[in-house]
């Protein structure tokens, strides 16, 4: 994929975020919205590309290695974050992302002023409920937070299903146009969250609010004799991209933690990082790793971000000892949701949701839906890093 200075000038012009990526069709039409962009280039008989960072990525040296310590650079994001807001608040979840940045934050005593988790409780659901979205922050992250709190740090619980009584009289078929690829059962219940709403007294009165995103570790693999990195357009603000075209704008900012063109550093040493624990992991049976690390739908995504985990966190973190409810796994509930299918779904909100999503994937085609009844993903331009050899 060749770099295009008038899309990435279009995009610069037309969206707040366009560094969190963007979606175009031909040489002319931008858009943060994938259903948008699948209808455009169904129109005319063209595919989407996904673009992430070219005008940046493409100026870094992939095969060096930075020679700096992982928790170095750790230390120079979160510093970086803090200088850009008034007021920062990290979004934790008690996973594995989530507690590397705040103990990164901790350790290095580089204030917050809101550590802010999400989760559902109302007569159905309770902090135990093996469903819960927030069954996860309470077995792996609450410790944590009580750390902070005797250090100062500010916490806060929001409570989706306050949104969803609202969603629930008001949703309609429409909404699922301005969707985007995850099309998960909770995104209408988050987007006032996502778009501000726990924050907008404080952006209405001029204060520079940021939010931290523990958004994502590098996927590597092996594709034509290198080690390889690409970025795919499954971000967690899939449907609220919405939000970054400036005429709907509210203010809100995100920073993602580890994938941001403002350190491409920390993606360089993570990715490095990655190949070399496998060289060594692989090193009598090199053959099989190009199946392990694989570019295609048998790749293993569950083991691998297991195993990175304790290769990029091993400071902060042990997968033996931590407990994950699972990521959205594209067939409209994601395992933290499945209690909507349960309690849920005579609702207005799930009616509408489930017949919209099916209209949708109708309209479109089903070359542009995957193997887990949700929109394909699409990669960004390859970045190869690292010669690989079997010797």
């Amino acid at each position: 994929m060749d770099y295009d200075h008038n899309l990435y000038k279009l995009a610069q012009e037309k969206f707040v975020f366009s560094g969190h990526g963007f979606w175009s069709v031909g040489n002319n039409f931008v858009t943060t919205n994938k259903v948008e962009a699948i209808q455009e280039a169904n129109r005319r008989n063209l595919h989407i590309e996904w673009n992430f960072n070219q005008d940046i990525l493409d100026k870094v040296d992939w095969f060096q290695e930075p020679q700096v310590d992982l928790y170095e650079l750790y230390k120079q994001r979160a510093l970086q974050i803090r200088e850009k807001f008034d007021y920062l608040v990290l979004l934790f979840s008690g996973g594995s992302d989530s507690v590397c940045i705040l103990k990164t934050f901790l350790e290095n005593n580089i204030p917050l002023e809101e550590i802010h988790t999400t989760g559902w409780l109302d007569k159905h659901v309770d902090m135990n409920h093996v469903h819960n979205a927030e069954m996860q922050f309470s077995k792996t992250g609450m410790p944590l937070v009580k750390e902070a709190q005797s250090k100062g740090y500010n916490f806060v619980f929001y409570n989706f299903y306050e949104d969803f009584k609202h969603a629930n009289e008001n949703i309609n078929e429409e909404w699922f146009l301005n969707a985007d690829n995850r099309l998960c059962i909770d995104d209408p219940v988050k987007e006032p969250w996502w778009t501000g709403k726990p924050w907008q007294h404080l952006i209405d009165k001029g204060v520079n609010v940021g939010l931290i995103v523990g958004y994502e570790k590098p996927r590597v693999f092996i594709k034509d004799g290198y080690f390889t990195i690409g970025f795919l357009d499954n971000n967690p603000n899939n449907v609220y991209r919405r939000m970054y075209q400036r005429n709907v704008w509210t203010g809100i900012k995100q920073e993602w933690f580890f994938r941001s063109p403002d350190m491409p550093q920390l993606i360089q040493k993570s990715i490095h990082m990655i190949a070399n624990y496998y060289l060594d992991l692989y090193k009598d049976r090199l053959e099989i790793l190009p199946l392990v690390l694989t570019h295609t739908a048998g790749f293993n995504t569950d083991n691998y971000y297991k195993i990175i985990n304790d290769v990029l966190y091993d400071r902060y973190w042990n997968s033996k000892e931590a407990f994950n409810l699972g990521k959205p796994n594209g067939n409209l509930f994601g395992p933290k949701w499945e209690f909507m299918h349960e309690h849920y779904k005579e609702s207005n909100y799930y009616k509408t949701l489930v017949g919209a999503r099916n209209e949708l994937f109708r309209d479109i085609g089903s070359k542009w839906i995957n193997s887990t009844n949700d929109l394909g993903g699409n990669w960004s331009k390859m970045y190869p890093f690292k010669r690989f050899d079997i010797k």
